[in-house]
């Protein structure tokens, strides 16, 4: 983007109450035809309200949502300036569509509440509006607490996602193999491995360079899961950048610290970029309120509304 474009676009985004976050990737061995491929990474917007009898009680609404991603095109525009055209726009969006109450959290084989079906739609009709010539999915954990989730998945796809959990359904862009793997935060251990690592380190056990969605970035840690995929870009959110205190009376550093241990999250992986030898993993705070902390007495505020765009290069 120009310097121009790039100042006006930024403070736009500053007035919506958004933190856009840019990056560009040098890839050693990047497939000619992906170089300047832009990824859009959305994650995290628990869209709706966590109190019926409130429905303003939410972070992320309707007109909250439709400034999102009126911001998220403007900056999409000032990058078809610099001649990225929507053609090589990604959007990956890393799950939890939908807000969920705190008694729910701990139960599953819930149906989902009218209320909530309608907040899907809502959040996917105007998700459907960025401009991306790519839309991937995966889901988060306050999706998959539903034994509905599948509708959910449905109102996705027909929205033009493609749910990329679906070995069947990885895709293939421009040399680049796109993947998504179901969460974690529910099934842990040996059975996690076996049930859905172990298939996609087969399947994509070649050289070529991989982009891997999910939504727990738990999954990227060697010291609870073996990944044992080389050359990965991959994305993960649900941690929003460590969890915060509704109530100011805690500092946010040792609560986080202590979330982090109760869900056995490891903490370094809380809220940025991070590099190893053939790995690059985005970590983002999200868009939406976190509600486990709800019953405070007011939504909970993740410390920005974040989107990230990364920008592939070759090397």
């Amino acid at each position: 983007m120009n310097a121009i474009r790039h100042f006006q676009t930024r403070e736009l985004a500053k007035k919506r109450g958004i933190t856009y976050i840019e990056h560009v990737l040098t890839v050693a061995n990047l497939p000619r035809k992906a170089e300047n491929t832009l990824l859009v990474f959305v994650t995290d917007l628990h869209y709706g309200s966590t109190n019926k009898h409130n429905p303003d009680y939410a972070l992320i609404n309707h007109n909250s949502l439709k400034g999102i991603v009126a911001t998220i095109n403007n900056i999409l525009t000032s990058y078809a300036g610099g001649g990225i055209s929507e053609k090589k726009v990604i959007l990956l969006f890393g799950g939890d569509l939908i807000n969920i109450r705190m008694r729910r959290w701990f139960i599953s084989h819930q149906i989902i509440p009218e209320t909530k079906k309608r907040d899907a739609g809502h959040a996917v009709k105007l998700l459907q509006k960025i401009k991306a010539n790519t839309k991937v999915f995966v889901l988060g954990n306050h999706e998959i607490k539903y034994t509905q989730q599948d509708w959910i998945i449905k109102q996705l796809e027909n929205a033009g996602f493609v749910n990329i959990e679906n070995p069947d359904n990885y895709i293939n862009y421009k040399g680049l193999t796109i993947a998504g793997i179901h969460d974690c935060t529910f099934l842990r251990g040996e059975s996690f491995q076996k049930q859905f690592l172990d298939p996609i380190n087969k399947k994509l056990e070649s050289d070529d360079l991989k982009i891997i969605l999910a939504h727990n970035p738990m999954v990227f840690d060697k010291k609870h899961f073996n990944l044992k995929l080389t050359k990965v870009i991959g994305f993960g959110g649900h941690v929003h950048a460590g969890h915060i205190d509704p109530t100011g009376g805690i500092p946010r550093r040792v609560l986080h610290k202590l979330v982090l241990k109760i869900l056995q999250h490891p903490s370094h992986l809380v809220n940025g970029l991070y590099k190893s030898t053939s790995k690059i993993l985005e970590v983002s705070a999200g868009l939406g309120d976190y509600p486990i902390f709800s019953f405070f007495g007011k939504p909970t505020r993740s410390t920005a509304r974040t989107v990230s765009f990364t920008l592939l290069k070759r090397a």
